[in-house]
């Protein structure tokens, strides 16, 4: 995707479906938060390395799991505060579904980015690493990338639904 915050968009209608086990703070920073690696590509000098593979988004979603699951029980005035601006009801998730949609934010991101980048040599990293078996061109990418702005823009009508409310 061009603009990460369409990886937290194109499936934020599902916080809005399922409010009692889709955790809204765990799947934006876990859409989002792996998309602090390109940006240090000039470090590392690969613009898509380990957290852009199903390994790396599994392995970052776990811990940051544990960290929203801890900060939402400590009501901090910050997840006060974003809930509000926001106009989420803020809840206190079950640690299964705080994890489990750290996961699948994580895992969606990578999905999405494998169909819509063509160099992304790690996707399936550690048993292949010289290129990217989801390619598959650039007119899918670009239809990949078309269903993502078409679910934003779904998620962002539940969202003014909800704020309406």
């Amino acid at each position: 995707m061009v603009f990460t915050i369409f990886h937290y968009l194109a499936i934020a209608s599902l916080q809005f479906k399922a409010r009692d086990k889709v955790d809204p703070i765990a799947l934006a920073l876990s859409t989002m938060l792996m998309d602090v690696e390109p940006l240090t590509s000039f470090l590392t000098g690969t613009y898509h390395w380990l957290l852009h593979s199903f390994l790396g988004a599994s392995l970052l979603s776990v811990p940051l799991a544990f960290v929203v699951f801890l900060l939402e029980r400590k009501d901090l005035f910050l997840v006060d505060l974003a809930c509000r601006i926001l106009r989420l009801e803020k809840r206190k998730y079950e640690f299964k579904h705080v994890l489990l949609t750290s996961l699948f934010g994580g895992l969606s991101h990578v999905f999405v980015d494998a169909f819509t980048h063509r160099n992304f040599p790690y996707v399936l990293f550690p048993f292949a690493t010289s290129s990217n078996p989801f390619w598959m061109g650039f007119e899918v990418g670009h239809l990949v990338q078309a269903v993502m702005v078409l679910l934003s823009l779904y998620s962002i009508y539940l969202w003014v639904r909800n704020m309406s409310r």
